[in-house]
């Protein structure tokens, strides 16, 4: 009997031993999560940005490389925080934006690991899903079991907005590794399984098209830099219509909703965009591709065109399209307007949509800003 007690006695302290143990390992877990949080609060984002006004760099090129250095001494959330200040005080426009919240986006997963939900803790929707498509991108360059993982980010993300996309953060990364499209294409055709359809995958499918974009234009979509050898990939001389029809059905639209905005940046004028937005209509293609060309050059338009102003003058020629056409033109540039206010900056919207004199374009087009908290 004193043998089976002396038994349950050691059973008894190794149990409290194992939970002893649980408890430190949990504690230290929250106390990660609270310094996470106490850290950020100590971080001083209006004055770290402030100090850069007088620095020779660009306030972006700044933020941008004070990335690391922020998150190891203040957490994720500090560097959100700058990104944050510095975009909502009209430092810079929401293309940098987002590429700031794709950096940080790719720091956090290296931060938190596999720990996913402190990674999406934060805000995931800010600058037009940046944060989010980093860190996606970061869990698809991870090698290994990426599938699994990106599935596992995937599903706490729809946890937390059923509405939310996935997979557009891998395609950038399949198309940033390899350089090739089409290898690309079939690395987003993969992640289909029974729980994800090819509907699923059409991020993925705009994000490979958006880093070729960014590849043909020279562009560094990592970092926003020109690259200095050049763009390392040509497609010649074809339109993103006559480019985007050589694909399969299901990647056209995604293709032109992406590579159709190309040459479209910061110095372009009101009348380049313009300019463009009227190429789209001019060759023979069907009414569903010239209006995802439409919508893709209006957007990537005002994406540069709003970064220093509030409003967004609609050329006489825009009103003098074809309703289907207008109504692209609305859902590209009074898209791209909405996020502007999403993320906290004012744009004058009840003008830009009291510019359209049909009463069915502008309903279509108040409906875009009805949602958003003004």
């Amino acid at each position: 009997m004193s043998r089976k007690i002396e038994i349950l006695k050691k059973y008894h302290y190794l149990f409290l031993g194992g939970f002893f143990l649980f408890l430190v390992g949990l504690g230290g877990y929250y106390y990660f999560i609270i310094l996470q949080n106490q850290n950020s609060r100590h971080f001083n984002a209006d004055l770290y940005v402030s100090q850069m006004d007088t620095r020779e760099k660009s306030t972006f090129i700044q933020v941008r490389d004070s990335i690391k250095d922020v998150i190891k001494k203040w957490g994720v959330q500090a560097a959100i925080d700058m990104n944050t200040y510095a975009f909502v005080n009209h430092k810079y426009g929401i293309y940098n934006c987002h590429v700031v919240m794709h950096l940080i986006g790719h720091e956090a997963v290296v931060y938190y690991g596999t720990d996913y939900e402190a990674v999406i803790n934060h805000h995931v929707e800010f600058c037009e899903l940046g944060y989010q498509h980093g860190a996606e991108a970061e869990v698809a360059l991870n090698g290994g079991q990426y599938k699994e993982e990106l599935y596992k980010m995937c599903e706490l993300i729809k946890k937390k907005n059923s509405v939310m996309g996935c997979f557009h953060g891998a395609g950038h990364a399949f198309m940033n590794d390899s350089l090739d499209v089409d290898k690309s294409l079939k690395l987003c055709d993969s992640l289909i399984d029974e729980n994800h359809t090819v509907e699923d995958l059409l991020p993925c499918f705009n994000s490979v098209f958006a880093e070729l974009t960014n590849l043909v234009g020279g562009t560094d979509g990592a970092t926003g830099e020109p690259y200095t050898g050049g763009p390392p990939i040509n497609i010649g001389n074809k339109t993103s219509l006559e480019y985007c029809s050589t694909f399969g059905e299901r990647y056209r639209t995604e293709c032109l909703f992406e590579f159709s905005g190309l040459g479209i940046s910061e110095k372009s004028t009101d009348f380049d965009v313009e300019k463009k937005i009227i190429e789209c209509t001019k060759g023979e293609y069907s009414l569903d591709l010239e209006s995802a060309c439409v919508r893709s050059v209006s957007a990537v338009g005002a994406q540069h065109l709003l970064a220093f102003k509030s409003e967004l003058e609609v050329p006489k020629s825009i009103l003098e399209l074809s309703k289907p056409l207008r109504f692209a033109y609305i859902n590209g540039a009074g898209g791209e307007m909405s996020q502007y206010i999403s993320s906290g900056v004012p744009k004058h919207w009840e003008k830009f949509c009291a510019s359209f004199s049909d009463i069915e374009d502008q309903t279509s087009c108040i409906k875009i800003f009805t949602n958003i908290h003004i």
